[in-house]
């Protein structure tokens, strides 16, 4: 079986933003994209620390219909450096923001971690954010009957 989902558009507005310590990320991303009206958006990247993050993996599962499926999520104490992230800023089909984010962190003893990011997961120093806005593009969040779960659903935004 073999989906392909797209949509094709350009580049709106770059944002770049700073979040301040003991916020959580997803909630500061949530608040950037409420400030600028931006709907949906391509995270370009994330440079900065945590103080936790509470992240899974993707593991086996037997009663998944692709036979994987999230892991449980789990709470990972800082302090941490990000070494690398990026994701999406979509919608819910409930018109609410979802904030996808995959990262690689780092602990103290350069042990790395990686997996999506949930709430919480708390800025600890600072996080440099660059957003860029779809135009033209509507990110959506759509349930799929193939895999059981939510997927990224790109749509052409009506002009």
């Amino acid at each position: 079986m073999k989906t392909i989902v797209s949509a094709c558009g350009q580049p709106g507005r770059l944002v770049v933003a700073r979040i301040g310590a003991k916020t959580d990320l997803l909630e500061g991303i949530k608040d950037i994209c409420s400030k600028y009206d931006i709907k949906s958006a391509v995270i370009l990247g994330l440079t900065g620390s945590l103080s936790e993050a509470k992240f899974t993996y993707i593991v086996p599962k037997e009663d998944s219909k692709l036979g994987a499926g999230k892991g449980v999520p789990f709470v990972l104490p800082g302090p941490l450096n990000i070494l690398a992230a990026e994701g999406t800023v979509a919608r819910t089909e409930r018109d609410d923001y979802y904030i996808h984010i995959h990262a690689a962190l780092a602990d103290q003893l350069d042990h790395v971690y990686g997996g999506h990011i949930f709430k919480p997961t708390t800025v600890l120093l600072t996080m440099e954010v660059a957003l860029l806005e779809t135009a033209g593009v509507s990110l959506r969040r759509r349930f799929y009957e193939e895999t059981g779960s939510e997927q990224l659903s790109p749509e052409e935004a009506e002009s």
